[in-house]
Formats: structure tokens, sequence, C-alpha cells
């Protein structure tokens, strides 16, 4: 486009010089040609500007055939005037047809001229050098048109992966930790990647350092929260009979249905330390009935591992200890994140 406005440019200054520099009486009737010339290259000009910020290409090739059919009419009421070239460039950039159509209509106007007009050796190069560099200027725009669309679609592919892999790293941060807290790695997360992205590949390894060992902990002191900690009765004689991987299915099964209970029960699994899970209520977010949530907690783990053992033919109990006072809660660790009480 700002090839095209540079030749366009030239050519309109070159048309006004001459319309200024015309003093005889009997080349005065060139003025009209000339001022006419001026007018359709500002057009083709003003099309370039306003093709270049419409989205619809139907309407820039119908703005874009407008404007050049003025110059046509001017080339074919005077074919022996150099706008010839400038139009077989114009039909090839600025008309947006295809490469052979271009073609065809440039030949049909070489043809035109070569019939009606007397077209000297000279004149034929010039045509076909017109031809030659608009059919290169044609294949740059295309070539650049498909790069542009290319890069496009990368940024598009790129931005849906990381729109993908935020929501996964998202849901995973969800399920390890509270919302309230999860929300706060997030927004920590998204700075760090920010400031990755902006700073100089030789002060990476400096600003990792700086932003963990700067990173400010969430650590907050909660009151009237309840804990309950359980363990499994008869974990020892059930996991000397079993392979590691048995062993770890049957745990994932018990487990998985304590954390369906915490859900219904409005408690917080804190972790699992081998046969032994333990959760709280009133943390972090405050609970009138934290202690109450705490012992049905209890209660209902009692009856999940009655049905555990019916279902897996297993001889296993738990032991359930609650407590209610005052914790420190928060998220620990510099590189790998985990929520937890004191």
């Amino acid at each position: 486009h700002r090839l095209l406005v540079i030749i366009l440019i030239s050519h309109a200054l070159i048309n006004l010089i001459e319309i200024f520099a015309v003093k005889s009486i009997s080349e005065k009737k060139n003025i009209i040609q000339l001022s006419l010339l001026s007018i359709s290259i500002s057009l083709n000009i003003l099309s370039l500007i306003i093709i270049k910020r419409l989205k619809n290409r139907i309407l820039s090739n119908i703005i874009s055939f407008i404007c050049i059919c003025p110059l046509g009419v001017i080339s074919c009421l005077y074919p022996e005037e150099c706008h010839i070239y400038l139009l077989i460039i114009l039909i090839y950039t600025l008309a947006n047809f295809s490469l052979l159509l271009s073609i065809l209509i440039s030949i049909l106007i070489i043809v035109d001229i070569t019939v009606f007009t007397l077209t000297s050796r000279m004149r034929l190069v010039l045509l076909l050098i017109s031809n030659m560099i608009g059919i290169y200027l044609n294949r740059l725009l295309d070539i650049t048109m498909r790069s542009a669309y290319n890069q496009l679609c990368k940024n598009a592919n790129v931005r849906g992966t990381l729109s993908t892999e935020h929501r996964l790293i998202s849901k995973m941060i969800d399920s390890l930790m509270p919302p309230k807290y999860a929300k706060v790695i997030m927004e920590d997360f998204d700075v760090f990647r920010e400031r990755v992205q902006n700073v100089n590949l030789s002060r990476q390894g400096e600003d990792d350092l700086q932003m963990t060992t700067f990173r400010p902990l969430h650590i907050e002191r909660m009151e009237n929260v309840s804990i309950l900690f359980a363990d499994i009765v008869g974990f020892t004689h059930m996991s000397s009979n079993k392979s590691a991987s048995q062993l770890v299915s049957l745990l994932s099964d018990l487990y998985g249905r304590f954390d369906d209970l915490c859900v219904q029960m409005s408690c917080e699994k804190i972790a699992t330390l081998g046969d032994c899970y333990y959760c709280v209520s009133g943390c972090p977010e405050p609970r009138l009935d934290h202690a109450r949530a705490c012992v049905l907690m209890g209660l209902a783990m009692i009856n999940a591992i009655e049905e555990f053992d019916e279902d897996n033919h297993e001889q296993v109990d738990m032991r359930v200890g609650v407590h209610s006072g005052s914790v420190n809660c928060g998220i620990v660790g510099t590189k790998k994140f985990k929520f937890d009480i004191f």
C-alpha cells in the first residue's frame, strides 16, 4: 500500500508540474486531461486509505474498481500518453483481481493499443515491463496477505492454547486449595507471567529469584475453627497382604468418598498422610456451626468406611478426633504451593 501511494503521488506531482508549466495557448487543451488524471490519481490514493480500514472485501473491491475506472477512460481517450503504464500496475495491485484475470485484462489493453494506435517497439517493451512490475507487485501483495493471515491464525492458536492451559491450571489449583487462596495464586501467576514476558533474557534468572524470594506470604489467623483428624484402624493388617498398586487403589477409593463428604458437610480438606485424613471447618471461610460440621463429618466417615468394607471385603475402621480453637492458615511454599493450617 505504501509503495502504491508513493507511485500515485509521484505521478500526480508530475502531472501538476506539467499543468503549471503550460505556457502556449495551444497546449492549454491538455489541462483538462491532466486535471482529470490528477483527480483520478487522488481518488486512487483515497481508495487505498479507505480499503486499509475496511473489513468487507467485496466493498473494497467495488471501491477499487470505481476509482480505477476514470484512469481507464483517460487511458482509452489518450492511449499515446504514459498513463497506460500506471493503469496496468493498478490493475495488478489495487483492483484485487486474481492474477490470471489481471493478466487477461492487461493483454486486452496491450492488444487494443497495438491495433488501434501506432505503437513503437520501445512502447511495447515498456508495456511488457509494466506487466512484469504489476505481476511482481501482485505476487508480493498475495504473499504478504497470506503471511499476515498465517500469522493471525498462529496467534489465534497460541491464544487458544494459553487460554486452555490457564483454565487447566486454574482447575488444578482449585482442586488443591480453597477458592479464596486459589484466586490469590492465579493473580500471582498472571503477574509473574507478565513480568517474565517483559524482562530481558539476561535478567530472567535474576527476576525469577526475586519473584521467589519476595513473594508475599498469604497467612492469616482465624478464630473458632474446628479440626477433624482421622486415621484408619487396621491399616497395617490391610496393607500387609496387598501389593502397592492394590493398596493405592483402595486408599484412592476411600479418600474419594471422604472428599465427597467434605463437600456435603461444608468442610475443607487439608491433606492425607498415609492412613491419616484431616480436614477443617470454619477455615478459610468462617462458620458458626464449625464444630457441628466436623462432628457430622466424623460420623459420616464412619458410615462411609463401613460401606467401603462391604464393597471391598475388608475389615478396617476409623478413629476420629475433633478439636476446636484458633489456627494460622494460608499458602506455604515458594515453588510447590500448599494450603495448610498451624
